[in-house]
């Protein structure tokens, strides 16, 4: 595997963990996000950020441009992420 793939793969288990967290509607709730789009702009905004942290934190600033992390959630979103 190559940098892109391994970051990839990275962020994709940490997106995974993220999405599956019981907690994540909870977290939602208590900022007063209750419907299903809301709680889905919620986790996305939330992708975006850890994308954008684990790039900065292993110095991939490549990793970190909007684009790049645009394309990956709409990637993870059409394989049902």
């Amino acid at each position: 595997m190559d940098t892109k793939e391994c970051f990839e793969q990275l962020v994709w288990n940490k997106a995974k963990h993220i999405g599956d967290a019981p907690s994540l509607k909870e977290q939602a709730a208590k900022l007063g996000l209750n419907s299903d789009n809301e709680v889905k702009a919620f986790k996305l905004g939330r992708w975006d950020a850890m994308i954008f942290d684990s790039a900065q934190a292993l110095n991939l600033l490549a990793y970190a441009r909007r684009d790049f992390r645009k394309r990956l959630i709409e990637k993870w979103q059409r394989e049902g992420l």
